[in-house]
């Protein structure tokens, strides 16, 4: 793999992962309600004009598996 394409999965991955920590902090503390980054999230990425082979959508398509538990969760 190409060294820039490794780059952009890495930054993919660590931002990802950051935002998960940072809304399941946010649910514990009561700030969001559950579920609630979630459904906004599902409405972004379900809107019809969704360009859903960009990667920034991918990315949200990730965290959004990994907020509804198909993911590890984090301790």
């Amino acid at each position: 793999m190409e060294p820039e394409l490794q780059a952009i999965g890495h930054t993919a991955n660590f931002a990802t992962i950051a935002f998960r920590i940072l809304i399941e902090c946010l649910e514990k503390k009561g700030v969001l309600l559950p579920e609630q980054f979630q459904t906004a999230l599902r409405k972004t990425i379900d809107h019809p004009k969704a360009e859903r082979d960009r990667l920034d959508y991918q990315m949200l398509a990730e965290l959004l598996k990994q907020l509804d538990g198909s993911a590890e969760p984090l301790h």
